[in-house]
């Protein structure tokens, strides 16, 4: 039922064996029934030497290693030498390119991403988000280096001291990298726009005036690497139209992998921020020709090394790609389409495919959504805090499921009636083994009672059958939604992952007000060893539910209170 590739899957395990274990308890206490080409650049300028040159890349050869298969220049039938003007810089140079969305720092040796701060976004340590992880690149390599699968072209091109032209600091600008020894060049253009976390990259590779096929690689893993096992949240989304393929770092068996295309768009991302990578559809373009996976291994710390997840995209001489690096907001995937112009039919209201399937709510979806949806209108019309708009969301659906709850309790008070009749009864088939067919009798005798007396034996189990979709509906929208990520409430400060320390103040009060609830609750029958195994649910659930987000913990423990105030009312009030 549970994705081996989410994340948080062992929680949801956890989770599923207190669902179970409670309803194994209700089953077996409960009466038996019957069985392209580079555009052209605009104006230009040099860009300026950083401060602490010390800080530069280096060692950015690290993604050069040939893969099987990888596409690597041919060295037979060479055409005749042209001649190329040698292009380099003199010394290495920084050049940043910053929006109200990001604020990125390009380094000339390598032409690469040094630094990708996503503006809007802190880590969890209350800094500026940064999805490149400043530890391993120095590693492996930084984001946007070139492959071609030969070592030595790779080493060179990555090394290179490239020549920097910008338009501006600010978007929207350009800003081109060109290098060239007279015989080898590449070109790496990169397109910024004002208020988009969208950029349009091309490169390309040439020897003697002839295309080298190669890749755009982001190794060193990506996204937020403050979180707790982090590496274990990253992971590679193959896109095939409608199809999405998630690779984790167990799928990756090689430290190169390749993977077959074309693809609709290729993807590294961690659980709430994606670098996505799409068509441009100049030129005919319109997949991502190939996808090479890799595991990373690097020193994270003395004595601490960790494996991360990398990706190359392109396979063509010109690779031309439009690239959103941001976050996994649903409202603003819907409006971006990996489909070349499908962003224009999406604003128009056309179908076209978007990236919203990027927050993979897996089977939840038709649930998860519609809840994610109401709690975004709850937080922007009733209350502003996040933590407030789940209280008020889960008060309300308690309230809808009213009628529902109403039928359960009437048919709890039956059964609680009819308890002194159906011990009667059992009590006559004590001395019957169960394999005895008068054993049968006795509980078709039972059965004929609750028919007689208009009552569904299993009805005490409809209030927690009926929470289960929304359950889990809100379990994976909290579990994915950005909204929740560090969204604070009280003395929780981050609703999107379990309380801090060791003490769990949320599941504790959830167990107490379970116990209080069951010793409201009107019980079927008096049998001492049955109120025994139904006294140990809370203590199930507790343990389930320590480990998981506080925001599910909190709406499962608003549900308590609030059945709590409506069992107070029907026990004073309902008769039946």
């Amino acid at each position: 039922m549970f994705d081996d590739k989410d994340p948080s899957g062992e929680s949801q395990r956890n989770i599923l064996l207190a669902f179970a274990l409670s309803a194994l308890v209700l089953v077996l206490f409960a009466p038996k029934s019957q069985p392209k080409k580079p555009p052209v650049p605009g104006s230009s300028q040099t860009a300026t030497a950083p401060a602490g040159a010390n800080n530069a890349p280096a060692g950015n050869t690290a993604a050069t290693a040939p893969a099987p298969g990888t596409p690597a220049e041919t060295k037979s039938a060479e055409p005749a030498p042209v001649a190329i003007p040698a292009v380099q810089a003199n010394s290495e140079t920084e050049t940043s390119v910053s929006s109200d969305l990001f604020d990125i720092h390009f380094s000339n040796r390598g032409a690469v991403a040094t630094s990708w701060v996503l503006k809007g976004f802190k880590d969890g340590d209350d800094r500026p988000l940064d999805v490149v992880n400043p530890v391993a690149v120095n590693q492996v390599g930084f984001p946007l280096l070139l492959r071609t699968g030969d070592i030595a072209t790779d080493a060179t091109l990555n090394k290179a001291l490239y020549s920097v032209k910008s338009t501006g600091p600010v978007a929207p600008t350009i800003v081109t990298f060109e290098y060239s020894d007279g015989t080898l060049a590449a070109r790496k253009e990169f397109r910024f726009e004002a208020g988009t976390y969208l950029v349009r990259i091309t490169t390309e590779v040439m020897r003697n005036g002839r295309p080298i096929p190669h890749d755009i690689v982001w190794r060193g893993g990506f996204g937020d690497r403050t979180i707790e096992k982090y590496n274990t949240t990253e992971l590679v989304t193959l896109g095939t139209g409608d199809k999405l393929d998630h690779k984790v770092l167990k799928d990756v068996k090689t430290d190169e992998q390749r993977e077959g295309g074309p693809y609709s768009y290729v993807t590294i991302e961690d659980k709430f921020f994606a670098a996505v990578f799409m068509p441009s559809g100049d030129a005919g373009i319109t997949s991502v020709p190939q996808a090479t996976l890799f595991k990373n291994n690097y020193a994270a710390s003395p004595g601490n090394t960790l494996e991360l997840l990398g990706v190359g995209v392109g396979g063509d001489g010109v690779n031309d790609m439009r690239a959103f690096i941001g976050p996994k907001d649903l409202e603003l995937l819907r409006t971006i389409s990996p489909e070349p112009g499908g962003d224009e039919k999406l604003r128009h209201g056309q179908q076209a495919p978007s990236l919203a399937g990027l927050v993979d709510y897996g089977w939840y979806g038709f649930i998860s959504v519609p809840l994610y949806l109401a709690l975004k209108w709850v937080s922007a019309h009733i209350v502003t805090n996040y933590g407030w708009a789940i209280i008020v969301l889960t008060v309300i659906i308690n309230f809808a499921l009213l009628p529902l709850k109403m039928t359960s309790m009437k048919s709890s008070q039956k059964m609680q009636k009819l308890a002194p009749q159906v011990k009667a009864i059992q009590d006559k088939g004590k001395k019957y083994k169960m394999n005895d067919p008068r054993k049968q009798e006795i509980n078709e005798e039972v059965m004929a009672l609750y028919k007689k007396e208009g009552v569904n034996p299993l009805g005490g189990c409809l209030p927690l059958a009926i929470q289960m979709p929304f359950f889990l509906g809100f379990y994976r929208m909290i579990a994915l939604a950005i909204e929740m990520r560090h969204a604070s409430w009280l003395w929780i400060r981050d609703l999107s992952v379990a309380e801090a320390g060791w003490f769990h103040l949320l599941p504790i009060l959830m167990i107490v007000t379970m116990l209080l609830l069951q010793k409201m609750t009107p019980q079927p029958g008096g049998d001492p060893a049955q109120q025994k195994m139904m006294m140990m649910m809370p203590l199930i659930f507790g343990v389930g539910f320590y480990s998981v987000s506080s925001g599910l913990v909190l709406y499962w423990l608003t549900g308590n209170l609030v059945q709590m105030a409506q069992q107070w009312f029907f026990n004073r009030t309902l008769t039946t």
